[in-house]
């Protein structure tokens, strides 16, 4: 079956077509590989309140590599993220560090090598040819030889971990699963499959795309935003051009100029990266806002969200966007909660930073470890769990005790 690619800058229908084609699919049990589980959730409403026929399924690429797994009998198990940072810990312990050793101390640096280690896995990279190209790399300079080693020592003790355990992580199962459809495409049948969301594909994803649709012969449809010549679409050429040496079919999309109401945001979508002797008037599409501090600019943002609410704007039509959350939610939250403004942020908390989480670790605490182990201050913080005691004041009586 062929592959089919869909290219063309962010206001040019993509959507329509793909989503479009998949929804005319279904009934013969289609995929929609999307960019992540929030998107997958978005995605499944949308089709569902457009009356979309039932049938097929939105997944992310793990769940088409557990799609691929169980088709083929692929049974391995994957060991979760907590378990992987305790896999990555062992690995370090057993591994000589002396170039690394001030960067292993870090707090940070295990983080990095998972990241790392994951990276290495998503290109289809083995902890030999790692070793290998980090040995070319070195070229004869002992500093950087000692590095590449310790760096490969880590990678190569980490999978020895996981081969201890007969397990495998995110990035392997599905490398594992894509190698068992390779030697016994049949099983796969002829379920289509499409790829739309996503900014740039893997190694790993283009190895499924191409494992797909030239070995197992699935109808495998590919959407990417991009167009030649474009400086802001640029790093996506060589996999366009990799996909577009597999596909029978290239559907290139021309920029439709109604897509956006203001022209100056076409105007920017149009030349985000590019020298432009042309100017256009921002006109009330685009503003610059600056402040002093976080605080002052949360609060500029804030007014200008109530000035919006004023103008009959319905708050879910507006958006506050960060780069990240992790050190601003708070604040967001606060800010906007004194100017009465309602907002909803989605954003992961720490278990131990919430009051059920603490109570509950407190209590396996006093549980679990002996009792010299165990302190006063983790039996009343469990105490002093909402709803643990009716009278709460018992747990400040026991504690001036």
């Amino acid at each position: 079956m062929p592959l089919t690619l869909v290219l063309g800058p962010a206001n040019s229908a993509k959507a329509g077509e793909v989503l479009g084609a998949f929804g005319a699919a279904r009934r013969r049990g289609a995929l929609l590989v999307v960019p992540t589980a929030r998107d997958a959730d978005a995605y499944s409403r949308e089709l569902a309140a457009e009356g979309a026929v039932l049938g097929g399924s939105v997944v992310t690429f793990s769940g088409l590599a557990r799609e691929i797994a169980s088709r083929v009998g692929y049974q391995q198990t994957c060991v979760s993220e907590l378990q992987r940072q305790r896999l990555l810990r062992r690995a370090l312990e057993r591994t000589e560090l002396v170039t690394l050793a001030e960067s292993a101390s870090a707090p940070g640096f295990a983080a990095a090598a998972l990241e790392l280690i994951a990276e290495l896995e998503r290109s289809l990279i083995s902890t030999g040819r790692f070793a290998q190209a980090l040995n070319a790399w070195a070229d004869g300079d002992e500093w950087r030889a000692r590095y590449g080693r310790e760096i490969a020592s880590i990678y190569r003790n980490y999978t020895r971990q996981l081969e201890r355990l007969g397990r495998v992580d995110a990035e392997l199962y599905a490398w594992r699963a894509l190698d068992e459809l390779r030697s016994a495409p049949g099983p796969w049948g002829a379920t289509p499959v499409f790829f739309y969301g996503f900014d740039d594909l893997t190694p790993l994803e283009r190895d499924a795309i191409e494992t797909l649709a030239r070995i197992a012969g699935a109808e495998v449809t590919v959407s990417l935003t991009y167009e030649p010549g474009r400086a802001a679409l640029a790093a996506r050429a060589e996999v366009v051009e990799e996909l577009r040496a597999l596909a029978e079919r290239v559907l290139e999309l021309p920029a439709l100029d109604t897509h956006y109401d203001q022209p100056a945001l076409h105007f920017l979508e149009r030349r985000l990266f590019e020298r432009a002797d042309e100017r256009v008037d921002p006109g009330a599409a685009v503003r610059l806002l600056e402040a002093g501090g976080e605080r002052a600019e949360v609060e500029l943002v804030a007014a200008e969200v109530l000035q919006l609410l004023r103008t009959r704007v319905q708050a879910e039509e507006i958006a506050v966007v960060y780069r990240s959350l992790d050190g601003s939610a708070a604040l967001i939250e606060r800010v906007f909660d004194e100017f009465g403004i309602p907002v909803s942020i989605e954003r992961e908390i720490p278990f131990a930073h919430t009051a059920l989480g603490r109570g509950v670790l407190a209590m396996a605490r006093c549980s679990l470890l002996a009792e010299d182990e165990a302190s006063a201050a983790e039996l009343l913080c469990y105490l002093r769990t909402p709803g643990v005691l009716r009278q709460p004041e018992l747990a400040d009586r026991l504690e001036a005790t």
